[in-house]
Formats: structure tokens, C-alpha cells, sequence
């Protein structure tokens, strides 16, 4: 039996071309999917918002609201899925999960950053191409 195929999703347009091939392949091989979620801990300006600090309930909150926009492909999968929810930055925690459990494959969208952004501060596909210790197809 195949391994699970990690799949990152964001609610991009991107993301969402990312789980459509993931179903597609996942289908066709019989591997299960691991839907991956990542929340990227933001810091409010220092006087502002003190009260409005990141939760562990606000990222389940949010992860719900996402599934159900997800469902339609979920239910087209035909194999075993399940899906993660982690807090930190994204490619750091794409690499940490994929070192975890050993997954066949991460998928994964680009957002098609502009070349002055990619020289800058890179993407996160970029940085989990280079770091992963998988195979990691990338979706555009």
C-alpha cells in the first residue's frame, strides 16, 4: 500500500489547483491524504491589539471555516484522508511534519511571487523544495 501524500492548503487559488491534483493522483495510486494547515503566528505593533493574541481556538475556528470550503473535493477522495492544523511559519512547519511522519510525496502550490519577491524573502515552495525530505511536487 502507498504512503500518505501531504497536501499544504491555504484557501488559495493555488492551493486549491494543489489539492485537485492530490485527489487526482491519490485516487489513481490508492495513497491516503494528509490535508495540511498551517497558521503563521502574526505580531501586532507594539501598543495595538494587545488583547487580540493568537490561539490555539481561533486556529481550530479558522480551520473549520476552510474545511467546508474544501468539502466538494474532499468528497471526492476515495481512499483514507485526514487533516493537521499546526501554528508557525509555513515552510518551517510543511518540513517539521514531513520529518515527523514519513510521507510518499508533499504537494504543494506556488502563489507565482514576482521575481523581486522570491529574490527577497523566497516562497514557501521554493524553501520546502529545498529542505523536505520527500519527493515534493509542486502545483502552478
Amino acid at each position: 500500500m502507498s504512503k500518505d501524500y501531504l497536501v499544504c492548503i491555504d484557501g488559495s487559488e493555488s492551493s486549491m489547483k494543489s489539492l485537485d491534483c492530490a485527489v487526482g493522483l491519490a485516487n489513481q495510486t490508492g495513497a491516503g491524504l494528509v490535508l495540511l494547515e498551517v497558521f503563521e503566528p502574526h505580531q501586532p505593533l507594539p501598543g495595538f491589539y494587545k488583547d487580540n493574541k493568537f490561539s490555539g481556538d481561533m486556529a481550530e475556528f479558522a480551520a473549520e471555516q476552510k474545511i467546508e470550503t474544501l468539502l466538494p473535493k474532499i468528497e471526492e477522495i476515495k481512499g483514507k484522508w485526514s487533516r493537521k492544523v499546526r501554528k508557525g511559519y509555513p515552510a518551517e512547519e510543511i518540513i517539521k511534519e514531513s520529518e515527523e511522519n514519513e510521507y510518499e510525496m508533499i504537494i504543494i502550490g506556488t502563489h507565482g511571487a514576482n521575481a523581486l519577491e522570491r529574490f527577497l524573502i523566497g516562497s514557501v515552495s521554493t524553501r520546502v523544495l529545498h529542505h523536505a525530505n520527500c519527493s515534493v511536487l509542486v502545483v502552478r
